[in-house]
């Protein structure tokens, strides 16, 4: 809600609204913004309360009072920000130290100092919380952030969201790197690896279990089948065994039946 407008001898643009007041720098196409901690009346200003003398001196008029100030005099410091890691929520509960998932301990640190997160595959949904401790004016802060393994991208969440949640990560290794922003005032960057456990049996000794597995039954239909064509090698031997002692048998007799023939003759 646009409350007031008013424009500097640099070309700005000063706006009060129902959240502070904007500095829009027309040059740059950005927004610098101030609220109540950093010295107006409050965050919330009344609809058409705006005032300018001839010295370039600007009012603002709000539900506290009046806010006033030359806007060449406002000078924007820089401050070094340091980003932490608050909390981490495993299905909307807060995870301490020593905490487990699916058998696994989630951190063995404490949550502002840890750099490792495991979970089970089937508790993959979560929230990672963070803020830049001792700022004496949180409303200006803003955060971006991002996942390695899902974009390059960051991501920016807004003013006063200290919070993002992801769901249903695939098992995997994933580095998620958050900062803080205050204007163009970057933080360091903050980086946690999560790690999403596969089920068991999509693990290395599983696989390993598959594959002997399949390498004992492949033995064992080797083996059968060596044994049946033994087996049937044996008979087919057997049979030409038979086949042959069967031909000489008849042959034998053959043989005597015609050496008796001649004999039967001549006796008779």
């Amino acid at each position: 809600m646009i409350c007031g407008l008013a424009t500097d001898q640099q070309g700005n643009i000063w706006i009060s609204t129902h959240q502070g007041v904007s500095k829009l720098l027309v040059n740059e196409e950005k927004f610098i913004n101030y609220y109540a901690n950093d010295g107006l009346q409050g965050n919330e200003f009344t609809q058409g309360a705006v005032c300018q003398d001839n010295s370039g001196r600007i009012y603002f008029g709000g539900i506290n009072g009046i806010t006033s100030f030359y806007p060449h005099k406002i000078i924007d410091s820089r401050k070094e920000l340091h980003v932490t890691i608050t909390e981490f929520y495993l299905d909307n509960e807060p995870v301490r130290k020593g905490d487990r998932s699916g058998g696994f301990p989630i951190t063995d640190r404490a949550i502002m100092d840890a750099t490792l997160f495991t979970l089970a595959h089937n508790e993959n949904t979560f929230s990672i919380e963070f803020s830049v401790l001792e700022y004496n004016n949180p409303e200006r802060i803003t955060y971006q952030y991002k996942i390695e393994e899902i974009g390059d991208e960051w991501i920016n969440t807004h003013p006063g969201i200290n919070q993002v949640t992801f769901s249903k990560l695939k098992p995997g290794n994933y580095t998620f790197h958050v900062r803080a922003k205050d204007h163009d005032n970057f933080s360091e960057i903050r980086t946690l690896t999560i790690r999403v456990a596969p089920p068991w049996y999509e693990t290395g000794w599983a696989y390993t279990l598959w594959c002997l597995t399949r390498l004992f039954l492949l033995y064992l239909i080797t083996m059968f089948v060596r044994s049946r064509i033994l087996h049937k090698q044996e008979l087919v031997e057997r049979l030409h065994q038979e086949q042959i002692s069967e031909a000489k048998l008849q042959f034998f007799i053959n043989i005597s039946h015609e050496i008796r023939t001649p004999i039967t003759l001549i006796i008779d």
